[in-house]
C-alpha cells in the first residue's frame, strides 16, 4: 500500500527569513511534519511505500525529489481568501490517483480547508487528518467573536471534513469539537517520541557535571523567553520563591524579550545546547518548569515535547500543557497548573514526593512510543480503527 502526506503548511509561511528553507534547499524540499510519520513507517514494515505532497507558491513547475526512501512532490499554487494555498497541478494528480484503491491519504492538518475540498475526488479512499495546530472556527466564533468562524464551523460539519476516515489528534478540546459534530476521531499522540539519548543518568553526578549546586533544589526552564511560553509567570514566581530554589534557564536567545531580565536578575542562563546536553540538564533538574497560559495554545497546541523530554529523564514535571496526557496511574510525576497560585504548592508537593524514575519513564515513552503511534495509523490507513 502507498501513504501519500498532503502537507498543509508550506516552508515560505513561517520560516521564510531562513535560506535553509528556501527553493532548492534540502529544507524545503522535505519541509513539514509527514515525513516523520513516513521514516518510521517503513522502519516498521515493508508493506508501505510514501510519498509527501506538498504546495509552494515561490515554484513556477512541479517539483520531485527523493529522500531517504521518500518520494516528494512539491506542486505550484496561489493564494485563495479563506481556503489558503490551492494548486491546480496537486489537483490534477489526485484525480490520477483515483482509481488506484491501494492508496491511503493523510492529511496533515485539519483546518486547512483547500485540501478538505481537493481530497473530496479521492473520498473512497481511507483518509486520515492530522490536528497540528489551531483553533476550531466554532471555539474561534465563541471565544473571539469570529462570525466566519461560525460559518466555516456548519462547513466542517457538513462538508469540508466530513469524507475523513478519522481525526488523529493530541488535543481534548479537538477530539471533544469533532465528537461534538459526529465525526469520526481518536485522541492519540500525532508523532511518537524520540527517547535515544534522553535516559536516566545520576542526578547527584548531572550537577556536578554542570556545575550546579547539590545543596539546592534545581528547577529548570527549557526554550524560548517569551510572555507566551508563560514567562511573566516565570517572573513573578522567582520572586516568591526562596533561597532553597535554583533556576537554570535553557535555550534562551539573547533577542528574547525577557533575556535582559534574567541576566540583571543574576539567573544562570544558557542558550543552545544539543542533545546530550540537554539529557544532562534534564537529569540534573529535581522539577522541569513549562508554563505556557494563553487560552488558545493551552488547548491547541499539544504537550511539547520538552515535558515528555524530562519525563522520560525521570524528571518530575510542572507542566500547564500536559492535560492533554492519557490519565497517569499516580499523580506524583506531573503536576498540571490552571493559575498562577497553583506553582508554589504544586512544586513543593513535586519536591516532597520521592518517586521511581524508571516508572515515570517507562509512563511516557508508553504513551508516546514510535511503535504505538505507527499502529493507530496503520488501523485508519486500513479502515480498521473502531473506536
Amino acid at each position: 500500500m502507498k501513504i501519500i502526506f498532503l502537507e498543509s503548511i508550506s516552508a515560505h509561511q513561517y520560516k521564510a527569513d531562513l535560506e535553509c528553507y528556501r527553493p532548492g534547499t534540502k529544507g524545503f524540499i522535505i519541509y513539514g511534519m509527514g515525513k516523520f510519520i513516513a521514516r518510521e513507517l517503513l522502519k516498521q514494515s515493508k508493506d508501505y511505500s510514501c510519498e509527501v505532497w506538498r504546495q509552494d507558491k515561490r515554484i513556477k513547475k512541479t517539483e520531485i525529489h527523493y529522500d531517504e526512501g521518500i518520494k516528494y512532490i512539491i506542486f505550484p499554487s496561489i493564494l485563495v481568501p479563506v481556503l489558503g494555498e490551492f494548486s491546480l497541478q496537486l489537483m490534477k494528480q489526485l484525480i490520477r490517483t483515483k482509481k488506484n484503491r491501494d492508496i491511503a491519504f493523510h492529511v496533515m492538518g485539519t483546518w486547512k480547508y483547500s485540501l478538505g475540498i481537493m481530497t473530496k475526488l479521492v473520498a473512497k479512499h481511507n483518509i486520515a487528518v492530522t490536528h497540528i495546530g489551531g483553533a476550531d472556527p466554532l471555539w474561534k466564533y465563541n471565544n473571539n467573536g469570529n462570525k466566519l468562524g461560525l460559518i466555516l464551523h456548519y462547513l466542517c460539519k457538513s462538508f469540508f471534513l466530513t469524507h475523513y476516515t478519522k481525526c488523529i489528534t493530541i488535543c481534548k478540546p479537538v477530539e471533544s469539537y469533532f465528537r461534538h459534530a459526529n465525526l469520526p476521531v481518536v485522541h492519540s499522540p500525532i508523532l511518537g517520541m524520540y527517547a535515544k539519548g534522553m535516559e536516566i543518568k545520576d542526578k547527584v553526578e548531572s550537577k556536578k557535571k554542570l556545575g550546579l549546586p547539590l545543596e539546592k533544589k534545581v528547577i529548570l526552564q527549557v526554550g524560548r523567553a517569551y510572555k507566551k511560553r508563560g514567562f511573566d509567570w516565570i517572573i513573578d514566581f522567582l520572586d516568591a520563591s526562596s533561597d532553597e530554589y535554583f533556576f537554570v534557564f535553557v535555550g534562551i536567545n539573547i533577542s528574547d524579550p525577557y533575556y535582559d531580565e534574567l541576566i540583571i536578575r543574576g539567573e544562570k542562563v544558557i542558550e543552545y545546547v544539543g542533545h546530550e546536553e540537554l539529557s544532562n540538564f534534564y537529569n540534573a533538574a529535581d522539577v522541569l518548569i513549562y508554563l505556557p497560559h494563553d487560552k488558545e495554545d493551552l488547548s491547541f497546541a499539544g504537550t511539547s515535547y520538552v515535558p515528555l523530554e524530562a519525563l522520560a529523564c525521570g524528571t518530575q514535571v510542572l507542566a500547564t500543557t500536559l492535560h492533554h496526557l492519557p490519565k497517569q496511574t499516580t499523580k506524583l510525576f506531573y503536576a498540571i497548573p490552571e493559575k498562577f497560585d497553583d506553582l508554589k504548592p504544586m512544586l513543593s508537593e513535586l519536591l516532597s514526593s520521592n518517586i521511581d524514575r524508571e516508572k515515570c519513564r517507562e509512563f511516557i515513552l508508553s504513551a508516546f512510543s514510535w511503535e504505538k503511534v505507527i499502529n493507530t495509523h496503520l488501523e485508519v490507513y486500513n479502515g480498521e480503527f473502531n473506536a
